[in-house]
């Protein structure tokens, strides 16, 4: 069962990597982060997950989103979108990026 809050979680992160990644291809828009697939329109993708009950493969989506653009995403947002993907059992590859760090995310502020 997917939790509404859960689902609010997400599309709030999404709206906020959205406005960030807007912001960016406001200022920079040859980024190589525009140069690979579902950033531009990722909140929609977000999204439409999220209205098919796919919450899982939204938090995959908001995950690549996140560490894979040039965005520096706060990182209380993101260690929210690593709980919420270890709660639902979403497989995070990027959660040894943060380990490997010192616990700090690559695309922090």
């Amino acid at each position: 069962m997917i939790a509404a809050d859960d689902v609010r979680t997400v599309e709030q992160l999404a709206e906020l990597a959205d406005g960030l990644l807007q912001d960016l291809y406001a200022r920079n828009p040859g980024d190589p982060t525009f140069e690979q697939f579902g950033f531009l329109d990722g909140r929609e993708t977000v999204l439409d997950f999220c209205g098919f009950g796919e919450l899982g493969c939204a938090v995959s989506h908001l995950l690549y989103m996140v560490h894979e653009s040039s965005i520096s995403f706060p990182s209380d947002a993101i260690a929210t979108l690593h709980s919420l993907a270890d709660r639902i059992g979403v497989r995070n590859g990027y959660a040894t990026m943060m380990d490997s760090s010192s616990s700090s995310p690559t695309n922090t502020e």
